[in-house]
């Protein structure tokens, strides 16, 4: 691969318009390699990027992102995640990994929302 290709590929879009179902709720619930907690939902028809652990440490809005921005790299709650929105992030070539499955009550948001 070239840096070129490598850049194509991190490029890739995801869209708020892509997906199917348009109620607020949490997309993925997971965390990266230092433990960092990330929250991606939609809510007032834009996708939120929120990062924290102790502290608010990302956040971004927008109606499109780059699916390899919205990966958590080390694992995402599958019991806490969209089924539809990570179906779509699949089908972009984005490799999402899973912890165990859990049966929970489903609720709207699983992680914190930015105000």
């Amino acid at each position: 691969m070239n840096k070129n290709e490598l850049k194509q590929l991190e490029n890739t879009l995801i869209n708020v318009s892509e997906l199917k179902n348009q109620s607020e709720r949490t997309l993925i619930y997971g965390f990266d390699f230092d433990k960092n907690t990330w929250h991606i939902y939609l809510k007032d028809n834009l996708i939120h990027l929120y990062v924290y652990k102790e502290n608010e440490i990302k956040y971004k809005k927008s109606h499109t992102f780059s699916c390899y921005d919205l990966n958590p790299g080390k694992r995402i709650y599958p019991h806490k995640s969209d089924y539809e929105f990570c179906r779509i992030m699949k089908e972009k070539g984005t490799s999402l990994s899973f912890t165990k499955f859990e049966e929970i009550e489903t609720e709207q948001f699983h992680g914190l929302i930015r105000k």
